[in-house]
């Protein structure tokens, strides 16, 4: 049969909906909250290969002014939360969907070293700063919401986080939902210009590539991670 050209529907942001007294609110361009991919699980026949959705709620104020580094709002972050949806039929039905998992980010755990990177990379405060003692990790202004599509289950996502809104210093937050546990976070793109955003593109390219061996491939490494073509946890 020849290839047919259709769309499927997506799960609904709820929480932007419903919000402003049910009246809901603009969606916008959705890349910075939710993300899709094709899961290809390799197992029975690929019937249980799927479309996962990641969604990220995010609830944050908008302060008052603009910050003096970057020019753009001020913007507080009171919580977050990722949600997941896999969708094995993909027909036009909405029925196709079901939730995996909602993780709040206050729920996510992390070891001393990964704490330590959070605090070198200055997304979270220092201990000593007793005015912003009490912030931690669902506090962290997130954006970009990706699955791992090198894993057969889909439960890793990637995160953007920022320590201010379209800073030009960014890290990506590894994060297993199926164990609520962030079990990575590295420096990525600080050299773009400011007001840039620092976006990463689902790829499998770098399975193909021995990085220590060839020197083409170190090359070719090298810039697609400088131009925001590859990250290293893909």
């Amino acid at each position: 049969d020849m290839p047919t050209l259709r769309g499927v529907p997506l799960p609904l942001p709820l929480e932007l909906v419903s919000c402003n007294n049910g009246l809901g609110t603009e969606l916008g361009c959705p890349k910075i909250i939710r993300s899709i991919a094709f899961i290809k699980r390799g197992t029975n026949d690929g019937a249980d290969d799927c479309l996962k959705l990641v969604h990220l709620e995010a609830n944050a104020t908008c302060l008052p002014g603009t910050d003096d580094e970057t020019g753009y709002p001020l913007f507080l972050m009171n919580s977050w939360a990722i949600v997941t949806w896999s969708n094995t039929k993909m027909t036009s039905s909405w029925k196709d969907w079901h939730m995996d998992c909602r993780v709040q980010a206050s729920d996510i755990t992390m070891d001393s070293q990964i704490k330590s990177k959070l605090l070198q990379f200055a997304l979270l405060p220092e201990p000593r700063d007793g005015a912003t003692a009490g912030r931690g990790l669902q506090n962290l202004l997130v954006s970009d919401p990706t699955p791992d599509i090198s894993t057969a289950d889909g439960d890793v996502v990637y995160l953007m986080a920022r320590r201010k809104f379209m800073h030009t210093k960014a890290c990506v937050l590894t994060i297993d939902l199926r164990n609520c546990t962030l079990v990575d976070v590295a420096e990525f793109d600080t050299e773009r210009q400011l007001g840039v955003p620092a976006l990463y593109c689902l790829s499998t390219i770098s399975k193909y590539m021995n990085v220590e061996t060839s020197q083409v491939c170190n090359l070719l490494y090298y810039h697609l991670q400088k131009h925001a073509l590859l990250t290293t946890p893909f």
